[in-house]
């Protein structure tokens, strides 16, 4: 029994849907994350959202099996670099954005601890790491 339930078409969709989700979010015009508890909530949830981006991007399996190692590999960088991409993207100006070097390093912690997760749960379930 494979340890990914859906099937890598179905794993690539929500993917693609989560990435347009995401996109529309971090670029809606003057967008902002209000929290009266905790002054940079928004920080959490970059974290989270790029953590579900790898995550997503890694079980797509663009690069070889979803927990190969070569797979988590080239999917990490190139989770920080949409990252980076996405927060440069919201300085455009009639976006009313911030770019903020905090949420890009929210992001990067976010893509960090997918990718150690991902490369876990590999090692865990003894995938072929060679590929």
């Amino acid at each position: 029994m494979s340890v990914l339930p859906l099937a890598q078409p179905t794993r690539r969709i929500l993917f693609v849907l989560y990435t347009l989700a995401l996109v529309t979010a971090t670029h809606w015009p003057g967008l902002a994350i209000a929290s009266p508890s905790f002054s940079r909530l928004d920080l959490l949830i970059h974290a989270g959202v790029f953590a579900g981006w790898t995550i997503l991007l890694t079980t797509s399996a663009f690069f070889g099996p979803p927990l190969a190692r070569r797979n988590i590999t080239r999917a990490i960088p190139i989770a920080f670099a949409y990252a980076l991409l996405d927060e440069l993207s919201q300085g455009i100006p009639i976006l009313r954005r911030t770019v903020d070097p905090l949420d890009l390093a929210a992001n990067a912690i976010g893509i960090t601890l997918a990718g150690v997760a991902m490369l876990l749960v590999a090692r865990a379930t003894k995938v072929n790491n060679d590929l």
